[in-house]
């Protein structure tokens, strides 16, 4: 199933020094992250919602106004710093699994 990733990589110097200063044309965000920076816990938030409650742009990539659709939402943290958040969109039919 066709999911929309947003993903926003926090640069915040106490989190990721010299993130501002990184050749991201190189290596992914998420390279740079997982090389240059310890996180040491991690958060996870699964909600369903419709597209009406998205910012525009994200209902608009969906294509159905008032769709249903699941959000996963993934923090990365260095104590009390986020380091990285991601938010995943995902249309009506996809499946979450996992392994506990």
């Amino acid at each position: 199933m066709t999911s929309l990733l947003l993903r926003i990589a926090l640069g915040q110097s106490e989190a990721a020094p010299g993130f501002a200063l990184a050749d991201l044309d190189r290596v992914s965000p998420h390279e740079w992250l997982s090389a240059n920076v310890s996180w040491n816990h991690g958060t996870m938030k699964v909600s369903a919602t419709n597209t009406a409650q998205l910012p525009d742009f994200v209902g608009r990539c969906m294509r159905s106004a008032g769709a249903p659709v699941l959000m996963i939402e993934r923090t990365y943290w260095a104590d009390a710093v986020a380091v990285t958040v991601s938010r995943q969109y995902f249309r009506e039919g996809y499946t979450l699994n996992s392994t506990i």
